[in-house]
């Protein structure tokens, strides 16, 4: 074998023990706890901004300080406050769709970990579209709190 087959053949191999680790890694914490880490802070994080999305955008106290602002200004931050919740029931939803019923069964562990994998470039794509109204609904706030002081 010429030596550029042999680094191929080796490159290919280590790629293979990577992957594998990365799904026994995974499967193994869905045995055990029944979602991975990464996807429980997830899910708590996004619980938590979609509560207080909704929370501002049906508290009246908001209303009479939003009174200050142009008409433009309040239905573009309505508009993120709506989107923030749509996206934070997206991302919930896909979460708990990734994690296992019942810790402790083996294929349904493997198989959720073969699809958390799958799901891996949509969960990081919709944690990016959530951070990014996130950041905006702070400026948002910020800019409030400005007209407010």
């Amino acid at each position: 074998m010429d030596p550029f087959s042999a680094l191929g053949v080796a490159a290919n191999v280590a790629q293979f023990v990577q992957l594998a680790g990365s799904i026994l890694g995974q499967g193994w914490a869905l045995y055990n706890d029944g979602s991975t880490a990464t996807n429980f802070d997830a899910a708590l994080v996004t619980k938590d901004l979609s509560i207080i999305a909704k929370q501002l955008h049906s508290r009246s106290r908001l209303g009479q300080i939003q009174q200050s602002l142009s008409e433009e200004e309040q239905s573009s931050f309505q508009n993120l406050l709506g989107r923030c919740e749509d996206l934070s029931r997206e991302l919930i939803v896909l979460l708990h769709g990734l994690s296992v019923d019942a810790p402790g069964r083996k294929w349904q562990s493997f198989y959720q970990a073969m699809r958390t994998l799958g799901k891996k470039e949509r969960l990081e794509e919709l944690q990016k579209r959530l951070d990014r109204i996130r950041d905006q609904m702070n400026a948002h706030m910020l800019f409030i709190l400005g007209y407010v002081a």
